[in-house]
């Protein structure tokens, strides 16, 4: 499978287990196992605010001051365009979600990027989908230079 190593060769940067399959962080010699993964797309989706130290973009908050548009759904009620986003987007396949944190990156959209990341995480099996997301989260302009050694402590403190 490409991009994935056997494990014994490259244990977990997390928790150093020796998994069958260790999927490339996008730093020389850090992988994580598909638990790993998992847990630290849980926290993304959950506790985003948590990780902060780590990929600063979720520190940044919502301006409360704005009011949120509004759009007509298909239904015809007026809501607003997070809500209709967010029904929408539970639609998609994991690929296509993985395609949109992409996209949001391309758009400088950097926290919607590491949220979208999280939800990938979280439930996603297959490496491929895990190692673009990994890939995409470690990229050195979203993440601090101490990643791994903070999500380190962190994934097993939640």
């Amino acid at each position: 499978m490409p991009g994935t190593h056997p494990s014994p060769e490259f244990p977990c940067s997390f928790c150093g287990a020796t998994a069958q399959t260790a999927v490339p962080l996008g730093r020389p010699a850090s992988v994580a196992c598909l638990d790993c993964a998992t847990r630290l797309g849980r926290l993304l989706a959950h506790a985003p605010g948590e990780l902060a130290g780590v990929w600063p973009v979720l520190a940044e908050v919502d301006d409360d001051t704005e009011p949120e548009p509004r759009v007509r759904d298909a239904s015809g009620q007026v809501r607003e365009l997070r809500d209709v986003t967010a029904e929408l987007k539970k639609e998609l396949t994991l690929e296509a979600r993985a395609e949109l944190a992409e996209t949001y990156g391309d758009l400088e959209m950097y926290r919607e990027q590491v949220q979208e990341c999280g939800v990938i995480l979280e439930v996603a099996k297959e490496p491929a989908l895990v190692e673009r997301a990994l890939a995409l989260l470690f990229s050195p302009h979203l993440c601090a230079p101490s990643a791994v050694e903070q999500l380190r402590l962190r994934l097993f403190l939640a």
